[in-house]
């Protein structure tokens, strides 16, 4: 009965432990601000490209989410329009607040999980 006991416990903390690094590591990819050059993306009409800001709260509501389909199915391309180099995008996508989503000329702005859920394709 103690081995189960120390077993489960292990495996409790190891799940607990392994949750927060993974945690810690996709806010540190949102906090990238990495200059993107949309025109060197391969297959960009097959793909989501997600313009947010690493300090908005509607943008950090939705990364983790948007991270993680990514991980599975490596269809977003991530734009942090805190990077200067980022904010040509703003006129050429007639940007007017993040998150925004685009597929193709087909744009989506907000936070809506169900919307979402189309946009990414789960």
């Amino acid at each position: 009965m103690k081995s189960i006991v120390k077993v489960t416990l292990f495996a409790v903390i190891g799940v607990l432990v392994g949750g927060f690094v993974t945690h810690n590591y996709v806010n540190y990819v949102e906090k990238k601000q990495v200059a993107v050059d949309l025109k060197r993306v391969n297959n960009l009409n097959n793909k989501t490209v997600f313009f947010y800001r690493d300090d908005c709260p509607d943008c950090q509501s939705v990364f983790h989410k948007v991270y993680w389909h990514n991980v599975l199915k490596q269809d977003v391309v991530f734009v942090n329009m805190n990077n200067v180099s980022n904010r040509k995008y703003v006129e050429q996508y007639k940007l007017v607040s993040v998150p925004t989503f685009y597929q193709g000329k087909t744009a989506y702005t907000g936070t809506s999980k169900e919307t979402l859920n189309k946009v990414l394709g789960d």
